[in-house]
């Protein structure tokens, strides 16, 4: 069975999820900063480790001994699961069977974003509009649907504290944002959101906040990665300068 690791940034539990590129940010996030719960088969030499970090789990290691198939066997229904490579993808399909779920996601290159290029596009703010960095005033005006991610995984204190966020605000309503989804040290992934509302859509307004977010990003030497949930995602991110889109699979299983 896998049980909580005392030393989640150890090097063995390090070099368990040293080739995990999927969700990257989020694994260093668990290990550096203990942001999430992480589990192993054996304290001095595990061979299979888990990060829960909710409302996710994020596997590593040997994916055919039998701590990793109970614990695959053990994930409850729903849940989001992040696996490394195929090899795990036939184990968890070969559990679950046919009651495996699995959600086209796509990942993109982040070395190809040029400053000069974000800084255009900043530029580019439809007229009535304004673009301000976010602060504890503005989280706590926004409408629910544009502040889920701060909700799960900070808080807005820890937020204003830690996060970094720019918002495109009309008048005194905040409209779009896009902010770091999770705490980090170097590496985050980009959380992007937009009012769904007719005049709010289609303006480049989430362009404009991501490119905020991004000159940030690279000013103070950070990796803002990219990870899309749908094609929409994935056309922002290459109008944005991202690169070499890259599919992957996020599991769960369903009765």
């Amino acid at each position: 069975m896998l049980s909580e690791c005392d030393t989640p940034n150890s090097g063995s539990v390090r070099r368990l999820f040293k080739s995990c590129h999927r969700m990257r940010a989020m694994i260093d996030s668990a290990l550096e900063l203990g942001t999430g719960r992480v589990l192993v088969d054996d304290a001095d030499n595990p061979t299979v480790a888990a990060i829960v970090y909710a409302p996710m789990v994020l596997m590593a290691g040997d994916c055919e001994s039998r701590c990793a198939r109970d614990y695959l066997g053990s994930i409850p229904e729903k849940i989001p699961v992040v696996l490394p490579d195929e090899d795990w993808e036939r184990v968890f399909r070969r559990i679950h069977g046919s009651k495996t779920m699995a959600q086209r996601r796509t990942m993109l290159n982040p070395k190809s974003l040029d400053i000069e290029h974000v800084r255009t596009l900043k530029g580019r703010l439809p007229e009535g509009f304004i673009l301000c960095e976010m602060d504890e005033s503005s989280i706590l005006s926004m409408d629910k649907t544009l502040t889920k991610s701060i909700e799960t995984f900070y808080g807005v204190a820890r937020f204003v504290e830690e996060g970094v966020g720019y918002c495109v605000k009309h008048g005194e309503l905040v409209v779009s944002v896009a902010h770091t989804a999770f705490p980090f040290v170097r590496d985050f992934e980009v959380q992007v959101s937009t009012l769904e509302k007719p005049e709010y859509q289609r303006q480049g307004l989430a362009t404009v906040a991501c490119a905020a977010l991004i000159e940030y990003a690279l000013d103070h030497k950070l990796v803002p990665h990219w990870d899309a949930a749908n094609d929409a995602s994935v056309n922002l991110a290459l109008k944005l300068g991202y690169s070499n889109p890259s599919t992957w699979y996020l599991y769960s299983w369903r009765q």
